[in-house]
């Protein structure tokens, strides 16, 4: 298997993903990578922001000085994310 281009991997989700005809379909996209425009019929694909993701949330936290464990108070340098909280590896259901 040869080296491929980012380019080959944007239309994956596509039915003829499998289907290698050269064929690519060229558009502009948004920032999100998301097709913008319309769909030939003059409707847009506008997206809310009820669809959007949320923040990004840590799930490892590192303090030199340490920092406490939301569920046994004790001060530790690594703590990782259980729900909404930061705990320490004692504490962590893995």
């Amino acid at each position: 298997m040869g080296n491929r281009s980012l380019d080959d991997f944007l239309d994956a989700g596509d039915d003829d993903a499998g289907d290698d005809t050269g064929s690519v379909e060229t558009g502009d996209r948004d920032r999100d990578g998301e097709a913008t425009g319309t769909d030939g019929e003059g409707a847009t694909d506008a997206k809310s922001d009820d669809d959007r993701p949320g923040p990004a949330v840590s799930t490892y936290a590192w303090y030199p000085g340490g920092g406490e464990c939301a569920a046994c108070g004790a001060a530790v340098e690594r703590r990782w994310r259980q729900d909404d909280d930061l705990v320490c590896p004692d504490c962590k259901e893995w």
